[in-house]
């Protein structure tokens, strides 16, 4: 901007050079036409020129002649315009460069600056803050400091910059903005314009300006505190440590110098307190310890009791002295007074107890004492109230009450009634107490304890024994009633109204036998049980006789009820409700008769379908081996493929209906072990022969891991075989073509183990729970499972030789199964057992 206006500059000049030197370079030839000068030419004109026609050729030669100069002049002028006009491009080029590095430095420093111009309104900002300081990007936006600052620094900062704008008075200012960072601002006026620099500020700086805003807050805050203790009638004083001298005063407040009558400066003050109290409150201010101690000390002429509280601070200490002169004295005469009171209540018989507006003991006589049998040492610790009625339940020396929390929340009320209030208490050890509480004026309660046991003994004992036989009867399951030697109901429990439907207004009339004898009969009938009630309640005889029997309602309840004679010719009735029993009994009867029926059609199946199935299924496969034989006659490729099939459906049906027969023969409890001495060498042969094709066309190897002189043991050698057999070949099921396959056989002291392992895809951990299960079948993605009872029949048959069966399988790993077979399993072992 400035090199435009230099260059602007420049051209005019020029221009107005050029004019002058065009005017001045004109005034030769209009001498030209001067006499004068005229004079002085030779010229050779012809004789026939008039002397019009010579001022005519002067001017033309002088136009002439002017027009040259010029031209020249005005060539060289074009020349040094354009090259001053050159340096003045480059000059701004270079300004132009040089206000890019400034601002380039200026928005490298994390700082902004805003200039305002004298005749711009609109100020230029330049360069950029931390984005964690909340300062916006825009300028429009960032001159409005009301946005992004504190509302107290966006008002301090306007009021600088305005005076800044009105006179040039600089300033320097921290502000804060609203995400709580500081910013460092610097105002200037220069050359006609105004200079604002923001910068932010961390580190020391910031730490700084917190610190004294802490301090800030802290001086206003023991000012205050200063300004409170001035205000109070207490002396109030600080003392400050000094190295190896005793502490010395460092500010006192206006009361301190009343009491010690002084107006000196504070190192010139007298000590309030003695010396021994100094020294005793220094000693626990080393210990880091408050001093409290009531002193007495001189203050203003006389002898005054102060109560003085001390605290340590972290350079002295700072202490209170609180006159409780008047108190004390008035606390003297109360006491004398209270001592003559407690004197006279000491020579009563009645006991009485006086607790204060803290519900604290604060007196107790003899009597009070004796009645209750408390200890000395219990009551001058002063328990508070509350402590007082526990310890008096623990010694047994409170009324019985159901619900004693409740009763002792109301006891405690008395503190908050402002009547007298009056109770009875009868105590376990038979004694009776009317006991008044009467509030004090000034906070607490006074109780009073007569002695009524003499009058109320035998009411006592008797209202505790009713409630507590009440409450018992309430809560037993079974009805009870009680009729007197008249037949009247004198007592009964709530279950006896509900199991006859009776309301409390009829039971509290005292019914006689026979009229409950016809209201219950009218509504759930059994007037020949009712009969046998009536005369065990109302027998005379010398030697009474209980009665029982069972009640069915029509309503389907079963009660069973029984009579017990007791004292005074009373007779008990009780009744429980075996309702429940009852019916548990019918149905359990009903299952029963089920289950057997069950087994029954069970048995008649398993006969039925042997042969049913396993004859028709025969005759298939007899007639199929018979067409496949050749001397029978020559098949074709596809008959004998078709004849194949039929072979190999056949026997997969046949060995899953086998399956099925032998889980259902040993479900019914006729399968029987056919138990003898079994070698483990043999049984594995067997089991293996019988795969030897399979294994063959899987290409699978099989290995054999039998204990050396494994022996014998007692089981049912078909059975082994075809557990083996179901292991064997649900391995090779899962197994993948060209696996391995591995059966073990070892034996401990009691068991003999079997397993077979394989490395397939293994069972996933949801289908390991119910593996055994019948007709659960998984396929490993390419083949279709079987049929599902091949591991059913492993852990059928190894618990009928008394054995168990654990899988262990992880998906993708393999699976192993380990059947534990006893050596000497139980004879005819049979699945019913």
């Amino acid at each position: 901007m400035l090199g435009q206006k230099h260059i602007g500059f420049s051209i005019r000049r020029r221009v107005s050079m050029l004019k002058t030197t065009t005017i001045f370079g004109a005034l030769p030839f209009l001498a030209l036409t001067t006499p004068a000068w005229s004079q002085g030419l030779t010229l050779q004109l012809p004789e026939d020129f008039q002397t019009s026609q010579i001022v005519l050729f002067s001017a033309f030669v002088a136009t002439l002649s002017f027009s040259i100069v010029s031209f020249l002049h005005l060539t060289r002028q074009k020349k040094q315009i354009e090259s001053d006009r050159d340096a003045l491009a480059k000059q701004l080029a270079n300004d132009r460069a040089r206000s890019d590095r400034i601002e380039s430095l200026i928005a490298a420093d994390d700082q902004r600056i805003v200039v305002w111009n004298t005749n711009q309104l609109e100020p230029r900002v330049l360069g950029f803050l931390p984005e964690k300081c909340g300062a916006p990007v825009e300028p429009s936006t960032f001159t409005a400091f009301g946005n992004w600052l504190e509302p107290s620094s966006a008002k301090v900062l306007e009021e600088f910059i305005g005076t800044l704008k009105e006179d040039g008075t600089p300033f320097h200012l921290a502000v804060r903005t609203k995400t709580g960072s500081y910013i460092d601002t610097f105002g200037r006026a220069l050359v006609g314009r105004i200079f604002v620099r923001f910068r932010d500020l961390s580190g020391d700086r910031e730490v700084h300006l917190e610190l004294e805003k802490h301090f800030a807050a802290k001086t206003a805050h023991l000012n205050s505190i200063k300004s409170l203790f001035e205000a109070i009638r207490q002396p109030v004083w600080m003392r400050k440590n000094s190295d190896g001298k005793e502490p010395q005063i460092d500010w006192v407040n206006q009361a301190y110098r009343k009491a010690v009558d002084s107006k000196d400066e504070v190192e010139k003050l007298t000590e309030l307190l003695d010396k021994t109290a100094r020294d005793a409150e220094q000693e626990n201010h080393e210990k880091g310890e408050h001093f409290e101690e009531r002193v007495v000390a001189v203050a203003e002429g006389g002898r005054k009791t102060f109560d003085i509280v001390s605290v340590p601070t972290e350079n002295g200490s700072v202490g209170i002295a609180m006159d409780v002169s008047e108190a004390e004295r008035a606390q003297a005469a109360l006491n004398r007074t209270i001592a003559t009171h407690q004197n006279t209540l000491n020579e009563l018989g009645t006991a009485v107890v006086i607790f204060d507006q803290n519900r604290r003991l604060s007196f107790y006589n003899h009597a009070y004492r004796d009645l209750f049998d408390l200890s000395e040492v219990f009551l001058r610790g002063e328990p508070s109230d509350s402590e007082v009625i526990e310890k008096l339940r623990s010694l047994g020396k409170l009324p019985v009450e159901p619900n004693f929390r409740q009763w002792k929340n109301n006891l405690l009320k008395t503190h908050q009634s402002l009547e007298m209030q009056e109770f009875t208490w009868h105590l376990p050890d038979g004694r009776t107490l009317r006991v008044i509480a009467s509030p004090r004026k000034t906070g607490g309660v006074t109780w009073i304890y007569e002695n009524l046991t003499a009058q109320l003994n035998l009411e006592s004992r008797v209202n505790v024994l009713s409630r507590l036989q009440t409450e018992t009867l309430n809560r037993l399951s079974d009805g009870v009633a009680v009729f007197s030697s008249d037949g009247r109901l004198t007592l009964s429990n709530s279950t006896f109204a509900k199991h006859w439907d009776l309301d409390a207004e009829f039971s509290q009339t005292e019914p006689h036998i026979n009229d409950l004898v016809d209201t219950v009969t009218k509504r759930f009938g059994n007037e020949g049980a009712w009969d046998a009630l009536k005369m065990a309640v109302l027998r005379v005889a010398e030697e009474r006789t209980d009665e029982s029997g069972t009640m069915f309602r029509p309503d389907g309840s079963v009660l069973k009820f029984a009579t017990t004679a007791l004292i005074d010719g009373r007779t008990l009735v009780s009744f429980h409700d075996i309702t429940d029993s009852v019916n548990f009994e019918r149905a359990m009867t009903e299952k029963t008769e089920a289950l057997e029926e069950t087994a029954k059609l069970k048995s008649d199946f398993v006969q039925h379908v042997s042969y049913e199935l396993r004859s028709p299924l025969t005759n298939i496969i007899g007639f199929a081996q018979l067409l496949s034989d050749a001397d029978i006659g020559p098949l074709t490729e596809k008959q004998t493929e078709y004849t194949d099939y039929i072979l190999s459906s056949s026997s997969s049906l046949l060995a899953i209906i086998n399956d099925i027969l032998d889980l259902a023969t040993a479900d019914a409890g006729v399968l029987e072990l056919s138990l003898g001495e079994v070698s483990v060498e043999d049984t594995v042969k067997q089991a293996v022969q019988g795969l030897k094709d399979r294994l063959r066309e899987r290409h699978i190897q099989l290995a054999e891991n039998i204990d050396e002189n494994i022996g014998t043991f007692i089981g049912d050698e078909r059975r082994i075989v075809q557990i083996l057999f179901n292991l064997l070949s649900n391995a090779i099921e899962f197994s993948e073509e060209g696996g391995n396959i591995e059966l073990a056989a070892s034996e401990t002291d009691e068991n003999l183990i079997f397993s077979v392992r394989d490395w397939g895809a293994g069972i996933p951990e949801a289908f390991l729970e119910n593996v055994f299960e019948r007709f659960e079948s998984r396929g490993d993605g390419q083949r279709r499972g079987g049929a599902g009872l091949g591991l059913s029949i492993v852990k059928r048959f190894v618990e009928l030789h008394d054995g168990t069966v654990e899988i262990e399988s992880k998906e993708g790993v393999g699976t192993k199964v380990l059947c534990h077979l006893p050596k000497q399993p139980l004879p005819n072992k049979q699945a019913a057992e």
